[in-house]
Parts: C-alpha cells; sequence; structure tokens
C-alpha cells in the first residue's frame, strides 16, 4: 500500500541520505569491502569449525602477529584484507572478555566470516566479536549466540564497517549494539532473536548507519532501539515482531532518522516508539499491525512526519488498541497518508492538550474505535489541524453528498471526540490511501472528479498530466465485484499512465470492463493484469486515440482488448493472453490507424470499416486473426491451433505478408476481396492452406509456402489474379482454380495428388498457366469437368506454357471435358499428356509439338488422313483425334503417360513401336476406333494395360506383339 505517492518525500529523503552516505563516507577504492555479495562467494570456503577450540583473540593493530597464525591470512589491504574464517572460540576465559576482539586497527582492512563464538564475559562492554575503535572490517556469516554480554559489538568511534548475514541469539545483553560515535556503519541481513536486552541498538551518539533487512524478533526490551542523539540512520525493510517492548523505538534526543518500510506486529508494547525529543523523523511505509499501539509519539517529540504508514488490527493474536497516540507535548507533527484501520479504541488520539499545532490529513480512517468507549479519532489538543490545502480525512463511518463533484463531501466531518471540539472541513469521498475501490475521472468533471483533483486528494495518483511528468496511477488492485468498470476514465486529453496494476470482475454491461476509456487521449496502460471479466478487459470507446495499451496480461474475459467507435492511432503491443472466451483484441466500427503488434495469445478480429489498422508479429495459439475491412496491413503475424481459420480476410486493398498460419482445423489463410497483396506466408497443416474466394479480383499471391495442408490453394470465382513463385505441396491439390483471367507462373508445385486441378460447375476460363514446376504429382495439372457440367464447356480458353512436369505418377497434363486449350513448350519428364472429352472438345484444343515428353515431342493430330512416319519424327507421344488411313511406326514412346493414343480414328496400322513403362497404356483405341491394325509392337511393362481397346470400336486386328 505503499505506493508511489506515499513515496514522494521518503524516497527523495532515504535516496539522498544513501547517496550521501555512500559519496561522502566512502572512497573509490572502499566499495570493494562493501560489496557483500562478493564476499558471501569467496571460493574455497572451508567448513565452519576448521579451527577448533582456539583460544580468544585480541588484535590490537598487531596485524602482523595475527597473520603468522594459521587461522588468519591476507595482508590488509582492500584487495587482500586480513581474514579470519572458520573458528571457533568458547570466550569463557577471555582475558579481554570477548571471543574476538579488535582494537584501535583503523588503516587496514579485515574480513571476519564464518566464525562462531560463544560464552563471552558478562557485561556492557563485552561481545562475542567486539571493535573498538575500528574502521574498515567486514562480520560476515558468523554465530555469536550465547554469549553472556552482546554478541556483536562495536564502540568508541567504530566507522565504515560492515555487518551481515550474522546469527546473533539468545545473548544476555543485546544482539548488535553500536556505541558512542559508531557512524557510516552498514548493519543488513542479520538474525537478532530471542536476546536478553534489544535486538539491534545504537547509542550515544551513533549516526549515519544504515539498519536494514535484519529480522529482529522475540527480543525482551526492543527489535531495534535508538538511544541518545543518534542522527541520520535510515532503519528500512526490517522484520520486528514479538518483542517485549517495541518493535523499533527512538529515545532521548534522536532527530533526523529515517524509519521506513518495516514490518512491525505481535510486539507487546508498540510497534515503533519515538520518545523524549526526538525530533525531525519521518516515519513511512511501514506496516504496522496487532501491537499495542501501532505508533506513538510522546514527550516533547516534535516535527516529524509519520506518511504512508499501513497501521491496523488484523485480529491474530490481541487488539490494536490505538493507530497513532500522540501525548505529551508532541508539537507540529505531520500525519498524512496513512491507512489506519480496525483498532480498538481510537485510530488516532491527540490525548493531552500541550499537544499543539499537529496536521492530520489525507489518512484513511476505516472501523476504528470499536470498543464501548472508542471512537475513529480522539483530540484534546490545541490547534490540531485536521485537514490541509482543502484536503481532509476518508471516515468510513461518514456520507455526505458531493454536489459539485470535487471529491470533498458537502458537510464537515463533526465525530472527534474530546475536548478540542474539533472538526474535519474537508472530508473526503473516497479513501486517498488505496483500498481497492473504482476509479471513476472524468476531466469535464460532470459525473465524477477530474484528474486535477484526483491527484490533489489521493495518494494513489501523481503527476501533473504534462508529457514529461503524467498522471500516474500504479500498484492498484480493483475487485468491481461484477458492478461497474474498474478503472474508468473519460473526456480526456492529459498524459496519464496506468501501471502495474489488477483488475478483474467488473460488470456485466456491454460497455463494463476491467479499464474503460472513452473519449480519451493519450495514455499508456502497461502491467496491467486484466483477467476475470464477464465482458471486456480493456475497453476504448468513442474517440479514444492515441494511446498505448502494452505488456499486460490478460484471460478468462468474453473480450481482451476492444476499441470500438472511432478509436484511431492507438497502439497495442507486448500483450499477452491466458483465456479470452470469445475475442482477444477487437477492432469494431471505424477503427483506424492503429496498431497491434507483438501480441501473443490473443485472436484479433476487425470488423467493417476498420482501415490503415497495422497487424503485426502477434502470435495467436487456438484463435484467429479475422480482418472484415480493407486497407490493412497483416504481416509477420502466427496463427496457429484454431479450431476455425488462422487468418481470414474479407476486405480490398489489405497486405497479407510474412504470416504463419499452421495446425487450424478449416483453412490457414482465407480471403475475400480486390486487390489484396498475399505474399511469402507459411501455411502449413490446415484443412487448406489458401482460399481465395470469389470477387477477389486482381489480388497477387506471391511467394507463399502452402505445404502439408489437404488442399493447398483453393481460388474461387472471377479473380483475374496473379498466382506467383508459390510452393505447394500437400495432400490433395496443389492449386483447385475456378476463376477468370488469372495468372498462374513461376510456382513449384509438387508432391500433391494433383497440382493444378479444376472440376468443377462455374466459369473457369482465359487463365494462362506458365512457368510452373510441377514435379511428383500424380497428376501435375488436370483440367476437367463432372456429371451433367461436362457438356457446359465451362472450362476452356486456358493457355498451359512452358511449364515443367516431371515424373508426375498418371499425367503431367491432363484435359478432360474441357475446350480450347492452347499447350506450348511444356516439358515433361516421366510422365506424358492425357486428353479426354467428346469429339467437339478433343479437336478444340492446340497442341504445338514444342511439348515434349522427354525431351522428344508430343504429335496432337485433328482431322488428318495419310499421316506416315515423317509426321511423327522422333516422338515421344502421339494423339490422333479423328485421323485416318495414318501408319505409325518405328516410334519408342516410353516413361510417359499414353504411349500412343487413338480416339474415333478408322483404318490406321500402328506397327513396330516400342511403347513400355508408360504409366497408363502403351497403346489406347478410344471411342470409334475401327479397322484399325496393331501389331509387331513391343508393349510391356506399362502399370495399367499394354493395350486397351474401348468397347465401342470394332474391326480392329491386334497380333503378333510382344507384352
Amino acid at each position: 500500500m505503499f505506493n508511489k505517492k506515499k513515496n514522494k518525500i521518503v524516497q527523495g529523503f532515504i535516496l539522498f541520505i544513501l547517496l550521501l552516505f555512500i559519496t561522502s563516507h566512502y572512497k573509490a577504492t572502499d566499495i570493494k569491502l562493501f560489496n557483500y555479495q562478493d564476499q558471501k562467494n569467496f571460493t574455497n570456503v572451508k567448513r565452519a569449525g576448521y579451527w577448533k577450540n582456539v583460544s580468544p583473540i585480541y588484535i590490537n593493530n598487531n596485524w602482523s602477529n595475527a597473520v603468522s597464525q594459521d587461522w588468519c591470512s591476507g595482508n590488509g589491504s582492500l584487495n587482500n584484507p586480513y581474514l579470519l574464517e572458520n573458528i571457533k572460540i568458547n570466550a569463557i576465559n577471555s582475558s579481554t572478555g570477548s571471543g574476538i576482539y579488535i582494537n584501535n586497527s583503523r588503516d587496514t582492512y579485515f574480513i571476519i566470516r564464518n566464525c562462531t563464538v560463544y560464552n563471552s564475559k558478562s557485561g556492557v562492554l563485552y561481545g562475542g566479536i567486539t571493535l573498538n575503535n575500528t574502521h574498515n572490517g567486514t562480520l560476515i556469516n558468523n554465530n555469536c549466540s550465547n554469549n553472556l554480554g552482546h554478541g556483536i559489538l562495536l564502540f568508541n568511534n567504530c566507522i565504515h564497517n560492515f555487518i551481515v548475514n550474522n546469527v546473533v541469539k539468545f545473548n544476555s545483553y543485546c544482539g548488535i549494539k553500536l556505541e558512542s560515535h559508531c557512524s557510516e556503519n552498514i548493519i543488513i541481513e542479520n538474525k537478532a532473536s530471542a536476546n536478553d536486552l534489544n535486538g539491534i541498538e545504537l547509542v550515544d551518539e551513533s549516526n549515519n548507519n544504515l539498519i536494514s533487512d535484519n529480522k529482529v524478533n522475540s527480543n525482551q526490551y526492543n527489535g531495534i532501539k535508538l538511544f541518545n542523539k543518534c542522527f541520520n540512520n535510515s532503519i528500512s525493510k526490517n522484520e520486528a515482531k514479538h518483542n517485549d517492548e517495541h518493535g523499533i523505538g527512538l529515545h532521548k534526543e534522536c532527530d533526523n532518522n529515517t524509519i521506513s518500510n518495516n514490518l512491525a506486529y505481535y510486539n507487546w508494547d508498540q510497534g515503533i516508539e519515538i520518545n523524549y525529543h526526538c525530533d525531525n523523523n519521518t516515519i513511512a511505509g511501514n506496516e504496522i499491525f496487532d501491537n499495542y499501539i501501532a505508533i506513538y509519539l510522546l514527550n516533547n517529540c516534535s516535527n516529524n512526519i509519520i506518511h504512508g504508514n499501513d497501521v491496523k488490527y488484523i485480529g491474530s493474536i490481541r487488539f490494536q488498541n490505538y493507530g497513532i497516540f500522540l501525548k505529551t507535548d508532541c508539537d507540529n507533527n505531520i500525519i498524512s497518508g496513512n491507512l489506519i484501520e480496525n483498532n480498538y479504541n481510537y485510530g488516532i488520539l491527540v490525548l493531552w492538550n500541550d499537544c499543539e499545532s499537529n496536521i492530520i490529513y489525507q489518512n484513511s480512517l476505516v472501523g476504528n474505535g470499536w470498543s464501548t468507549t472508542g471512537s475513529q479519532a480522539g483530540d484534546a489538543g490545541t490547534n490540531t489541524q485536521w485537514d490541509f490545502s482543502g484536503i481532509g480525512n476518508y471516515w468510513d463511518n461518514f456520507t455526505s453528498s458531493d454536489l459539485d463533484h470535487d471529491g470533498v463531501l458537502d458537510t464537515y466531518y463533526t465525530w472527534i471526540k474530546g475536548i478540542a471540539n474539533s472538526q474535519d472541513r474537508f472530508p473526503l469521498l473516497q479513501s486517498p490511501v488505496f483500498k481497492g475501490d473504482t476509479i471513476h475521472i472524468n476531466d469535464d468533471g460532470l459525473n465524477a472528479v477530474d484528474w486535477e483533483t484526483t491527484e490533489k486528494l489521493n495518494l494513489w495518483c501523481s503527476g501533473s498530466g504534462t508529457f514529461s511528468d503524467p498522471y500516474l496511477l500504479e500498484g492498484l488492485d480493483i475487485n468491481a465485484s461484477d458492478s461497474e468498470s474498474c478503472i474508468f476514465i473519460e473526456n480526456s486529453n492529459a498524459y496519464f499512465i496506468i501501471q502495474n496494476c489488477q483488475v478483474y470482475n467488473s460488470g456485466t454491461k456491454a460497455d463494463d470492463a476491467g479499464i474503460k476509456l472513452e473519449n480519451t487521449t493519450n495514455g499508456l496502460i502497461t502491467y496491467v493484469n486484466f483477467s476475470s471479466h464477464k465482458r471486456n478487459g480493456i475497453l476504448l470507446i468513442n474517440h479514444c486515440e492515441n494511446n498505448t495499451i502494452s505488456r499486460n496480461i490478460g484471460g478468462e474475459s468474453h473480450r481482451g482488448i476492444k476499441l470500438e467507435m472511432y478509436c484511431c492511432n492507438n497502439t497495442i503491443k507486448d500483450n499477452l493472453a491466458e483465456v479470452i472466451l470469445s475475442g482477444g483484441i477487437s477492432l469494431e466500427t471505424v477503427c483506424d490507424n492503429n496498431n497491434i503488434s507483438g501480441n501473443v495469445g490473443f485472436g484479433i478480429r476487425l470488423d467493417d470499416y476498420c482501415e490503415h489498422n497495422v497487424i503485426l508479429n502477434n502470435k495467436v495459439a487456438s484463435g484467429s486473426i479475422s480482418v472484415l475491412s480493407s486497407a490493412n496491413q497483416i504481416s509477420e503475424n502466427i496463427a496457429s491451433d484454431s479450431i476455425g481459420y488462422g487468418i481470414k480476410v474479407n476486405g480490398d486493398n489489405n497486405i497479407i505478408t510474412h504470416n504463419t498460419a499452421n495446425n487450424n482445423e478449416r483453412d490457414g489463410l482465407d480471403v475475400s476481396g480486390e486487390n489484396n497483396a498475399i505474399s511469402w506466408n507459411e501455411l502449413h497443416q490446415n484443412n487448406a492452406g489458401l482460399v481465395l474466394h470469389s470477387y477477389s479480383q486482381n489480388s497477387t499471391i506471391f511467394g507463399n509456402n502452402i505445404s502439408h495442408n489437404r488442399y493447398g490453394m483453393v481460388l474461387y470465382g472471377d479473380n483475374s489474379c496473379v498466382i506467383r513463385n508459390n510452393i505447394s505441396h500437400n495432400q490433395v491439390y496443389g492449386m483447385e482454380i475456378v476463376g477468370i483471367n488469372s495468372n498462374i507462373s513461376e510456382n513449384l508445385i509438387e508432391n500433391n495428388k494433383y497440382g493444378i486441378f479444376s472440376d468443377n460447375n462455374q466459369n473457369f476460363e482465359h487463365s494462362e498457366i506458365v512457368d510452373n514446376s510441377l514435379n511428383y504429382n500424380e497428376i501435375g495439372i488436370y483440367l476437367g469437368a463432372y456429371g451433367f457440367y461436362k457438356y457446359k464447356n465451362y472450362v476452356k480458353f486456358h493457355k498451359i506454357i512452358n511449364n515443367t512436369l516431371e515424373f508426375n505418377s498418371y499425367y503431367g497434363i491432363k484435359l478432360e471435358d474441357t475446350s480450347n486449350i492452347t499447350l506450348s513448350g511444356n516439358n515433361m519428364i516421366g510422365c506424358g499428356l492425357g486428353i479426354f472429352g467428346r469429339k467437339s472438345q478433343r479437336s478444340s484444343h492446340t497442341i504445338y509439338t514444342n511439348n515434349t515428353v522427354n525431351g522428344k515431342p508430343i504429335y496432337y493430330y485433328v482431322d488428318t488422313i495419310g499421316l506416315t512416319a515423317i509426321n511423327f519424327s522422333n516422338a515421344g507421344q502421339v494423339i490422333l483425334v479423328s485421323c485416318n488411313s495414318s501408319t505409325i511406326s518405328y516410334l519408342n514412346a516410353y516413361y510417359t503417360s499414353i504411349g500412343i493414343h487413338l480416339y474415333n480414328c478408322d483404318n490406321n496400322i500402328i506397327s513396330e513401336n516400342y511403347c513400355i513403362n508408360n504409366s497408363q497404356y502403351g497403346i489406347y483405341l478410344d471411342l470409334n476406333c475401327t479397322n484399325c491394325l496393331i501389331l509387331d509392337n513391343t508393349i510391356n511393362k506399362n502399370l495399367k494395360m499394354g493395350i486397351l481397346v474401348n468397347n465401342h470400336t470394332s474391326g480392329n486386328i491386334i497380333y503378333k506383339n510382344i507384352f
């Protein structure tokens, strides 16, 4: 709950102190000494107790004598400090009273590490490890427990020492004590518990020390105590619990100290006590609960700041009677920004009239004073001010109107008990300390507070709304309990950021959302978890522009991120979806020029009239990208594993490039519309890789890799498209075409059942199939019709030119019930040409002899009489339609589809040919072939039959052939 606004004063002060501490008191050459991670990770550390039963050690700046012992090494420099480690000492008979005593060592560096010291002498000047008038020491990973004195003692001008990760328990005095001008030391990550006095104690002008991240629990007095003129110390991030007196205490003229971000609970008396002329201290950001009094100032403690603390009773062990308590001449203190909750007697109490001119404002008082005599607050002081600059406190037991929507209730709060008869003149509508309430900001100020007022009244909002200093909502956790939007900002042009928040359970209305922006610009929503919403995770509606939604996490919502009604020029980037029930990211109704990029897990949908958007580098799992509008760019996305389409586009002039759509139950890429550019997409393992629908004229399909789908490309309608340089390798069709005037060129189509296929009941006319490579298919190119439609001549007027067709297992090219097809310059290897249909259809084709099979020409004659060998020179394949009285001899027709194919031919002689290793037939007498003579041919190893004679033939003689 200690958010950025509350940290402003405290963090600045702490940072100033720490920087001053480091830069002023440690030279650059000294920094290595205080890098305790390096100290922790020395290599070749021997196990503790390696030197057992060592006599107590006394070094009075005579390190040369100590280094002669086995248990000491180094030379005292910064890079090679003296090192005492892995020593176990019973100090019961020590002449110094301590186990290890370092005296007057001011100019050398040393480390005491992994030592166990116990049974020091009883007394305030004895300890397991004692430093006297000593600088530059590091005490790390030692166990100084069960001593009759202190665990670790520094006294008399000990400066620049570092005490880290030591265990100091069950000592008869303090765990760690600094006494008499011990300054600029660092005490961190120690366990100082169950000691008879204090866990950690600083005494007598021990200044500028850092005490951080220690556990100071179950001590018989205080967890941490400063006594007698200890100034400018920082006490932060410590845990102080179960101590018999206070968690943290300052006593007797300890000024200008900072107590921040500590956890103090279950202490018998106070969580934090400031006692006797302790002035100008800052107590900020601490969590303090279930003590007798959380924060207690008494006996002339003035000008202190108590800010941003969480002070409450949570009901674990016993009542916390008072939240913040001022008593006896405590003047001019500022108590602000605290959450004071469920304290038994009083949330805030100013006990006597000698406490003067204290300022108490912008606190949240919730559920305090539930004893029979208690109250939220009590005041017997003089000139106590319960508001400041128009800002009062929030009182959860008070409701009143706020007709002007300024965030301040219209009636004074008058229930402050005590003889001062105090009032809060500006009680707040909402808690200034964030408590999980929904947020509504209307910069018009009509039905909610505006940004300026929100920032002024609330600690959870900071900034000024400029580009360099935007308003900031940070670290908020909001459960709307299915009632409304968690955060709703409308009519705003100010710059703002919503970050590191969690919003969930917004309402059920169509326009409810985790975060809702309406008519709002210049917002940044980042690092927000917007899961678990009945309707929308994030909603931008009605003219929201220039907003950025980035690096958020959403899930378990009907819609993840939705833009609706003229929301333009926004950026939706790098968001992560876990579970979105319906739509991941959706744009509806004239949402133009938005950038949707780098999102993971979201389905994406653009409805009608959403144009000029960029959909880039998104990863869509178990969802689709659906674009139902024009002039958008869809590129570098991954759309996989959907039960529907990977990417579906229905609009004109879109650019669809470099996407990957794999493993979708329907089609990888499904496109309708004119003038779309479809290029360099990877479309694999879908039902169909690419489907281009009717009325998709003038689109370009270029450079796509369409493989391992059931169907590769399916192209419908009157398209007039350019289909070029694609790769297609699929189960059934490489490319299925139904359309007019398309140009199909330079494609690589392999390992399909059909390379290019048309078997349809619609017009397929005037396309050019040019310069393609169609290899290892069952049929390279198949153009045909079926059923009733084969009489309609729907497939016609195509040009098949300069294609390479290799090793297609049935036919390189098969034309069936088609008309007016032109074949020129096609090169077939290991396969050949098949032509079928009625006579009028077969005779309509133009097939040039520059078509080859295995490098030899294909001869296709229609209505010709008296052909001889000269007409079939070096033929790779011969096809005759209505040709009579011809002689076909001495041909080598092998590794084609049908070596010699006659249709409606009479009185022909086929003799002495080699027709072997063809995929269909060596010689085929098709319909209406009569009186032909087939003799002396070698016809073997043809896949289906050597010679096939159709039933509708007669009078043919076949003999003396070798099969």
